[in-house]
């Protein structure tokens, strides 16, 4: 799918050296691979059924990010598109969504992930001192999970962390993170308030990084 050309609303901004976690006994090395989609352990009776959703997924699905982040995010074939919409469920069943029309910060996260486990404490203690930027939401998608992980259940990793924005869970094939062209993670997107992909970013960012970003977005 060819990018819309549509106003670049949102500046590009550099994030941290990327970071990658290991799926279905690939090893990862230093550079950002792709990750399979799929359920990592065989056996239904593995996977806890509170830790995944039902998410529902409307509008298309953006294309795959690229191997590396590139420098100018309207590189990015999906600068500009219009982002897909979910209705899904946090972990207590609560419904939360991802819609367009206003400015959001997606994190895509796995608690077996040890880059996400950085990245979650970092972005509450910024969160705790004040940080944020006002009229930009952030969602996490909680995704890839791994019941054999030492850190199991995500809904707990997460509570650990008293971690406050909102979380949907993905379902056990990782549809969302599909559905939004994700490849590893972490990984951000940036929604401007039209609903259109603004910056994506595989691996973690600096809290200053995350900061121009959302507030490049901001109305």
């Amino acid at each position: 799918m060819a990018a819309a050309q549509r106003p670049n609303k949102a500046k590009p901004v550099p994030a941290r050296s990327k970071s990658n976690l290991p799926i279905a006994g690939i090893a990862v090395g230093a550079v950002v691979v792709i990750l399979i989609i799929a359920v990592m352990f065989a056996g239904g009776d593995q996977l806890g059924g509170a830790e995944f959703g039902e998410p529902e997924i409307s509008g298309d699905a953006l294309p795959l990010t690229l191997d590396s982040n590139p420098i100018d995010a309207t590189q990015d074939p999906a600068f500009g598109l219009a982002i897909p919409e979910v209705t899904g469920q946090d972990f207590d069943g609560n419904t939360v969504e991802i819609k367009r029309g206003a400015p959001t910060a997606l994190l895509f996260v796995s608690h077996s992930c040890p880059h996400c486990q950085d990245e979650i404490p970092e972005v509450q203690s910024w969160l705790d001192a004040g940080g944020g930027v006002d009229g930009v939401d952030i969602i996490t998608v909680s995704t890839v999970a791994n019941s054999a992980a030492s850190n199991w259940p995500p809904s707990s990793w997460l509570a650990g962390e008293g971690w406050e924005p909102d979380v949907i869970a993905d379902d056990s094939d990782s549809s969302v993170f599909a559905a939004f062209g994700g490849q590893a993670i972490p990984y951000w997107v940036f929604v401007d308030g039209d609903g259109n992909v603004a910056q994506r970013t595989s691996g973690r960012m600096q809290i200053p990084a995350i900061e121009a970003a959302m507030l490049a977005i901001a109305e």
